[in-house]
């Protein structure tokens, strides 16, 4: 049991060739080094006024602490208590934390979706508004994965509506000549906050089944195009949020998103990415 580690708070997460946690003692510097940009220890909020602080080895919901560890295997960021592992994602923009917390889907509704919970915390003072991700509206793929499973039930690799964590993940043969998902930013007006970034989760992210993050391949270059710009970005080979400038501000227009090259997959060779947002004001 993680729980009955005594002191646990001193030792580090080690991951060995057959992917068995190992606790050993580690420095301070060596823990840092690799977790420089994880937000521990801010107090971070949601629309419901929920409040959450995660640290190293705990995690404290509305002043109720959980004992877990925090580590990084394959590319993903997670969290583990004796009862429960989440999926851990984040980013910092416009002088605010984003943090998304992971779980196994309550609902089948879209398979291979999450329960995804969206948390912030701002350094913005005087504004009215605080900045949240949104995923982008989906218009169609060009093309995309359709697989039957063992109770012979279709399963399409597409989100159906909006591109985010809450969906199936896009999936795209690496042989298809169409690697391409179109999709749209909403109008809006907001002098503040300007849509000139993508946020993009890269490769095939589950709360359920993180191990499908590295048997499946990712993207790598991608070329994205709307009607007043088209330029070529590359991922890093992360399940992490991941900032996308974009060369000019965009808003009420169609984008598409083209893969260009991937990372290979340890099992398929199919590409997947499970979501692209941008930021909006939040409701």
């Amino acid at each position: 049991m993680i729980s009955g580690i005594e002191g646990y708070e001193d030792y580090y997460v080690d991951l060995v060739k057959n992917s068995y946690k190992v606790l050993s003692r580690k420095t301070n510097d060596e823990f840092w080094a690799d977790f420089k940009d994880v937000p521990f220890g801010k107090e971070f909020t949601n629309t419901n006024k929920k409040i959450i602080v995660i640290k190293p080895y705990s995690m404290e919901v509305d002043n109720n602490q959980q004992r877990g560890i925090f580590f990084k295997e394959n590319g993903q960021y997670f969290f583990e208590t004796d009862t429960q592992k989440y999926t851990v994602l984040f980013t910092q923009f416009y002088n605010t934390y984003f943090l998304t917390l992971l779980k196994k889907s309550a609902s089948n509704k879209y398979k291979y979706s999450n329960d995804a919970e969206q948390f912030y915390k701002t350094f913005l003072y005087g504004y009215k508004e605080t900045p949240a991700l949104s995923g982008i509206e989906v218009k169609s793929p060009d093309d995309y994965v359709i697989e039957t499973d063992s109770g012979n039930n279709k399963i399409e690799y597409k989100p159906n509506s909006f591109f985010d964590l809450s969906q199936t993940p896009w999936a795209i043969s690496s042989k298809s000549d169409k690697k391409i998902i179109n999709g749209r930013v909403k109008k809006y007006n907001n002098k503040i906050f300007p849509i000139n970034h993508l946020v993009i989760v890269n490769g095939f992210v589950n709360a359920e089944k993180p191990y499908l993050y590295s048997q499946n391949a990712r993207a790598k270059k991608i070329l994205i195009k709307t009607k007043s710009f088209s330029f070529e970005a590359e991922l890093e080979d992360t399940g992490n949020f991941q900032l996308i400038k974009l060369p000019d501000t965009i808003n009420d227009a169609d984008i598409s998103i083209r893969i260009l090259s991937s990372y290979e997959g340890s099992r398929y060779s199919d590409i997947v990415i499970s979501g692209i947002y941008y930021f909006v004001p939040l409701d």
